[in-house]
């Protein structure tokens, strides 16, 4: 697996960028889909989310919706401290993802905000000076000891951010039965992942 992108926090409270944990296997094979989705199928740059110590449950909404992914954290991690790796893909869908992939001052961008509406910011630096890069990653140990709505967002520098994709840039991660999303409410369009 290749090693986790640098991160330079641009601010940090709850939640810190980290090195120390073993991401999910599902890491892995979610980085070679998303290098694929990009490089071949031409699909817009997305964030995926994948906890390595609880357990989320996760639902998506079909483009055009205008409805971020949901998550419900099922089983928190006795320390209350759930470890999440992101992943982002460069953009494929305006038939230059050779350019952007190549692109040695390629960045990306992953922002978390709280219930309480504090927002940490990460910037993603490529991990080689050379060759393609499709997808970034960065490990993040999320405090989630509140009940809430945590929002998750990821996306390459110069696309048009979160809201450009909300269905495939964002996460809105439910902690706390009592803040779940219900899936029995799903319309067309959504499913679960």
């Amino acid at each position: 697996m290749p090693p986790i992108a640098a991160a330079t926090a641009v601010r940090t409270q709850s939640t810190t960028a980290a090195r120390s944990f073993k991401p999910s296997p599902y890491v892995a094979v979610w980085a070679r889909e998303l290098t694929a989705m990009c490089r071949d199928q031409g699909v817009a740059a997305m964030c995926v989310l994948e906890a390595a110590n609880g357990k989320v449950d996760k639902w998506a909404f079909d483009y055009e919706t205008g409805k971020p992914k949901e998550a419900n954290l099922v089983r928190a991690p006795a320390d209350h401290v759930l470890n999440l790796t992101a992943l982002v893909n460069v953009s494929g869908h305006t038939g230059q993802v050779e350019l952007y992939a190549n692109d040695p001052n390629q960045t990306f961008n992953v922002s978390v905000t709280g219930p309480d509406g504090a927002t940490q910011a990460y910037k993603i630096a490529r991990t080689k000076p050379k060759g393609a890069e499709y997808v970034a990653k960065l490990n993040l140990k999320l405090d989630v000891s509140k009940p809430g709505t945590y929002v998750i967002s990821g996306w390459p520098e110069g696309s048009g951010g979160a809201g450009g994709y909300v269905e495939g840039r964002q996460y809105r991660l439910h902690v706390g039965k009592e803040n779940f999303f219900n899936p029995s409410g799903l319309t067309q369009g959504g499913r679960e992942l």
